[in-house]
């Protein structure tokens, strides 16, 4: 089996909401990626329990959730962020170190960017825009 996790502290719907108690977390099979189950508590569950029960009732993977566009801002990105961390690629939240594959050594380069971007509302006030990026790379 393997298990994702997210809290709702890490969704900017909950925190404008001031609600941020709680998590979702999805269970699925290690072999075919098919979700088994999925935990939630926290605001308006009981909303999003309906894209949980129609992964469960179709077959999905967690893959398939992944792959599937949230609205921004909204709870169910919570959802989606969890399913992201079954994978390890969360976005908001702390992802679990996975053990990299024996010979294999993983190499981390995070590099800034910096651009002139054209719209000036979207610049630091040097006038740049950042972009952060991260490479892995496998040896």
């Amino acid at each position: 089996m393997k298990t994702g996790s997210s809290p709702f502290a890490a969704n900017g719907r909950a925190r404008a909401m001031e609600s941020i108690t709680g998590m979702i977390k999805i269970i699925s099979d290690a072999k075919t990626d098919r979700v088994l189950g999925v935990h939630m508590i926290g605001p308006y569950v009981s909303e999003l329990v309906t894209e949980a029960v129609t992964a469960m009732e179709y077959g999905a993977t967690t893959e398939d959730i992944q792959l599937t566009m949230h609205a921004h801002p909204t709870l169910s990105e919570t959802f989606h962020e969890a399913a992201l961390a079954v994978d390890g690629h969360a976005i908001h939240s702390a992802n679990k170190r996975k053990p990299a594959a024996p010979g294999l050594e993983l190499r981390l380069f995070t590099s800034v960017i910096l651009s002139v971007a054209k719209n000036p509302a979207h610049t630091h006030r040097w006038g740049f825009a950042a972009l952060r990026m991260t490479v892995c790379l496998f040896e």
